[in-house]
């Protein structure tokens, strides 16, 4: 890979336990990496089992980098926080699955797809998986309702996407 640049994503500011390993939003730039177990994705990074970098990601992924940056700063438990990542990881693997784009442009589109998906399931399954996904609908949708806001009011969205 020619010198690419990735900013370091990883949230370095949540107290994590000894044998935790630190939550890295990298894995979110390679297809098929949300599905990676946290403790082995940057092993599979370095290695090259998750191919190349999907630069189209990486201003998405900088906005929600920098919105649970925020949640941190605010002082957001931290159990909301990796919730928040979790589900993160939940709709960046359903759309690998499901060969949908993830761009700042597209996320929209696929997250309420994806959300569409979860509530067919749930009514062919009549499970009782809706506590999950009312969660995770309103945490993503919080997540990406202030990403779908600061884009339209930095410079900077506009900068990287061009």
């Amino acid at each position: 890979m020619p010198d690419l640049k990735i900013p370091d994503l990883r949230l370095t500011k949540l107290a994590y336990g000894t044998h935790e390993t630190v939550i890295d939003l990298r894995n979110l730039l390679y297809l098929g990496g949300a599905a990676v177990r946290r403790d082995k994705t940057i092993e599979k990074i370095n290695s090259g089992e998750l191919g190349e970098v999907l630069m189209e990601r990486l201003p998405l992924v900088n906005l929600l980098h920098a919105g649970l940056l925020s949640d941190i700063s605010r002082g957001l438990r931290r159990s909301t926080i990796n919730n928040r990542y979790k589900y993160t990881c939940y709709f960046y693997a359903w759309c690998d699955r499901n060969n949908h784009p993830i761009t700042a442009t597209s996320v929209v589109d696929g997250f309420y797809s994806w959300v569409e998906s979860l509530i067919s399931e749930i009514k062919a399954k009549k499970n009782k998986a809706f506590n999950c996904i009312q969660t995770s609908y309103s945490d993503m949708l919080s997540n990406f309702q202030s990403i779908e806001y600061k884009a339209w009011t930095t410079e900077e969205y506009a900068t990287s996407e061009a």
